[in-house]
């Protein structure tokens, strides 16, 4: 069974927090780290829920996040992919950020020779804006 986490971006210093996300009543959400009860206001825009992978180097793999994904073993052989929830299919996708816009299912990028999270479209609206404008 996967965890159900959650990353966001705080309201007062737009710096990433990972943890359980929940809402007030008054509209506002929060991530809670772990069982710690330190708990941080956050821009709802930028919630991302994790997708149950993780990169190569064991860092946690949440949708918006761009994943670096290396075809072989040449450090110049590699695509960009935008991770996110398609609803239609319930399944996590990753869209590559070239010119092709190739959607592939998350799972088989994990079988490519190494993948790492390399940012977050939140972080980098410029190139992803970008890579749509070009389609």
């Amino acid at each position: 069974m996967r965890e159900i986490l959650f990353k966001a971006k705080q309201t007062n210093n737009a710096q990433w927090v990972e943890g359980y996300f929940f809402k007030d009543g008054e509209s506002n959400c929060y991530i809670q780290q772990g069982d710690t009860g330190l708990y941080y206001l956050v821009n709802p825009v930028t919630v991302c829920e994790f997708t149950g992978f993780y990169d190569t180097s064991v860092r946690r793999i949440f949708e918006s996040d761009i994943l670096r994904v290396w075809h072989s073993e040449k450090p110049e052989d590699f695509t960009d992919f935008l991770v996110y929830f398609c609803e239609p299919t319930g399944s996590r996708v990753a869209v590559s950020l070239n010119s092709k816009l190739e959607v592939y299912d998350l799972f088989k990028l994990t079988l490519a020779v190494r993948y790492e999270v390399v940012d977050n479209a939140y972080d980098n609206m410029e190139k992803i804006s970008e890579v749509m404008l070009n389609a």
